[in-house]
């Protein structure tokens, strides 16, 4: 209620977050704390920190932007149901939550492969 006093709708806090996290994603400080971070400066970050909300947030996002797509690809958007907004709002919307949600799960994948454990290889003769 306090951001929408202030014409700030929770969505573009949402986006913001999500675009925050995909740099940690993809940018060395979401390996490293960076040394503006008090008392954690120069320590690794746990994996389980940006890849848990990566991929929940990415194939949940991925997943309803398809579904919204879908109801409107099939003539499920009665204009009943749009309070008065054009249905271009709707397929421009889902089409960001598809996009970023594609592209949280592709970087949360991409993360994950960079950051585990190499384990030695035995060598066989």
């Amino acid at each position: 209620m306090w951001l929408e006093r202030h014409g700030i709708d929770f969505t573009v806090v949402g986006i913001a977050l999500g675009v925050v996290l995909l740099g940690a994603l993809v940018r060395p400080w979401g390996q490293v704390y960076p040394r503006w971070v008090p008392f954690l400066r120069g320590r690794r970050v746990p994996r389980w920190i940006p890849l848990t909300p990566g991929w929940i947030a990415g194939l949940s996002l991925a997943v309803y932007g398809c579904m919204g797509m879908s109801v409107i690809l099939t003539g499920g958007l009665a204009t009943a149901h749009t309070a008065g907004l054009a249905p271009g709002v709707f397929v421009i919307g889902f089409i960001n939550f598809t996009s970023i949600g594609v592209s949280l799960s592709i970087c949360s994948l991409s993360y994950q492969r960079r950051t585990r454990t190499q384990t030695p290889h035995p060598i066989h003769p």
